[in-house]
């Protein structure tokens, strides 16, 4: 697992670095030959999935602020836990990330979010990796899963 993230060090001009994004996951590409898809969210990323896909590599749009999304991605994965057919390796990044989230419920249903929009505690990591659960297992859905599908 490899994320950007601003270090309590970083000066406040801190951003990702683009480029070094875009070479990680070209040499990700280049090391696995059967990368079916490269999910990412739109939100700020339209640059690196366009010369991504100009590359020829297999880009999926999953926007992570559109409910009709992330509500069922976010069942699955509460599905997947609650039934012990998931695990995750205990990352600290990722914890750390899925410790942060809230729960939202409204009309719509159940998604995690922020505590608040200002929040400086990050929930990239969990919505990453609810998307690529969602993603990884979309195609799987006629078939049966295996006993334990770990992240």
């Amino acid at each position: 697992m490899k994320a950007w993230e601003k270090q309590p060090e970083d000066t406040d001009d801190w951003r990702v670095d683009t480029l070094e994004v875009e070479a990680t996951i070209q040499g990700f590409c280049q090391n696995y030959r059967f990368v079916k898809e490269i999910a990412f969210d739109p939100f700020r990323w339209q640059r690196t999935m366009a010369v991504l896909q100009d590359q020829g590599l297999p880009i999926v749009e999953f926007p992570s602020t559109s409910p009709r999304r992330m509500i069922p991605a976010c069942q699955k994965v509460f599905d997947s836990v609650t039934e012990a057919t998931l695990t995750h390796d205990g990352n600290p990044l990722l914890a750390r990330h899925l410790d942060n989230c809230v729960l939202k419920i409204d009309n719509l249903g159940a998604r995690i979010v922020k505590e608040s929009r200002n929040s400086p505690r990050k929930i990239d990591a969990a919505v990453a990796f609810v998307i690529a659960y969602d993603r990884a297992t979309s195609k799987l859905e006629t078939m049966a899963l295996p006993e334990f599908f770990s992240f």
